[in-house]
């Protein structure tokens, strides 16, 4: 068993902005939640005109069926969205870590300049900016938004588009079901068109065809904004403040990745989250850069997750790449201690992890792949990575996730 040198980053459990346990993110901001419960009511206001004024009392059942499901579908996809932007971490920088020890602990070069954040005391990576509603430093920052209380950051910008899609697209579809009903209400005279009086029937349709209206055009200018600033891969903030890129722009294509990752059916649902990506000798970048720590289980309740797995260089084939990136929440504590879970519960959720989160899903047969899952069968689980057996002597390597920032 080899023996690891310990270095903890994290004296204290970071649980600012965190609620239940640290399980979720929270901002107690009395505006944010107002505007947050307001879009709720905005949306079930919705629900309740084109379920009980249009779409029941509708005389025609097929259409009613298609556009209960079209409207049910996408109203349930715009409030797990707005769940999902809401209570996700944007990519808030580690707070107060800007001390004299920590700097020495991360290594940084003597030269090197560290921009340190004097309201949060963080030390400031590239292209984060200071938010005074959180009170902490966000990675690519684009800006805060009351309607989801919070920023759209690095880690939630994808549920915030799928968000503004999925208003967008209800509203679009809420303003063509009302403009249709007076349509058909007129033609009958207002005799059967609806369970409510005319007069009521009429103030609901209205009602609803301009919030509809509004937040159509609302929501389509704030995705196409959104979307603008990820084909040029340029933030809300710096495009506002006309910053010279000073950083390496990705390509368009690439620039969609990072935020959606590679094109799935994915793409437009706010249940997956992109998956870690990387290549080649990014990935030792990755591990300087952004503060992967050997592992120290004391640390578990800052710790995100592991990586663990042996590296060989480009030449020895013998002895292939073994590679994972496991989650703490579904696998970190089956593997510090066999009795928590069962076996077929914990090989499951493993696998479905690393599928999920695995940086490169595909092993090149040639082994040039820095990067791969650890080659398990089928719903088995892989041996332990301090068992003889599984060591490459001097390439095994161990780390525990303590930042979620991801590789550019």
């Amino acid at each position: 068993m080899m023996e690891y040198e310990y270095s903890v980053f994290r004296k204290e459990v970071d649980l600012h902005n965190k609620c239940c346990g640290g399980m979720f993110w929270c901002i107690r901001d009395i505006c944010g939640i107002i505007c947050a419960i307001l879009t709720w009511l905005l949306i079930l206001y919705a629900e309740f005109v084109v379920m009980t004024v249009i779409l029941i009392p509708s005389p025609y059942p097929v259409y009613s069926i298609i556009n209960m499901i079209l409207f049910q579908t996408l109203a349930f996809m715009a409030f797990a969205s707005h769940l999902r932007t809401m209570f996700t971490d944007p990519g808030a920088v580690p707070k107060g870590n800007a001390t004299k020890e920590m700097i020495q602990q991360m290594g940084f070069r003597k030269e090197q300049i560290i921009f340190k954040c004097p309201k949060c005391c963080s030390i400031k990576p590239e292209r984060a900016h200071h938010c005074s509603v959180c009170q902490r430093c966000i990675r690519k920052m684009d800006h805060h938004c009351p309607w989801v209380n919070n920023c759209v950051g690095e880690n939630n910008q994808k549920y915030f588009v799928l968000f503004t899609f999925y208003i967008a697209s209800i509203s679009i579809h809420s303003l063509f079901l009302s403009i249709n009903q007076f349509l058909m209400c007129i033609r009958h005279e207002w005799k059967d068109c609806s369970a409510y009086s005319p007069p009521a029937t009429v103030v609901f349709l209205l009602f609803l065809c301009f919030e509809a209206l509004l937040f159509a055009i609302f929501t389509a200018v704030m995705l196409g904004s959104q979307v603008q600033a990820i084909w040029n891969d340029e933030t809300g903030i710096e495009q506002l403040k006309k910053e010279e890129a000073r950083w390496v722009k990705k390509s368009r294509w690439k620039s969609i990745q990072a935020v959606f990752g590679r094109f799935s059916i994915g793409w437009f649902s706010p249940f997956t989250q992109p998956a870690l990506k990387s290549k080649g000798k990014d990935f030792f970048k990755f591990l300087v850069k952004f503060g992967f720590q050997k592992t120290d289980r004391h640390q578990k309740e800052s710790t995100h997750g592991y990586i663990f797995g042996n590296i060989t260089s480009r030449q020895n084939f013998q002895h292939p790449i073994t590679f994972a990136v496991l989650d703490r929440a579904l696998f970190l504590d089956y593997y510090q201690n066999r009795v928590i879970y069962n076996k077929k519960d914990a090989c499951k959720h493993m696998f479905t992890r690393i599928n999920a989160s695995a940086f490169d899903p595909v092993c090149n047969p040639h082994g040039n792949d820095y990067l791969r899952r650890i080659p398990c069968r089928k719903n088995e689980l892989c041996k332990d990575e301090d068992n003889p057996n599984n060591v490459i002597k001097g390439h095994q390597f161990t780390y525990v996730i303590q930042d979620l920032q991801q590789p550019s």
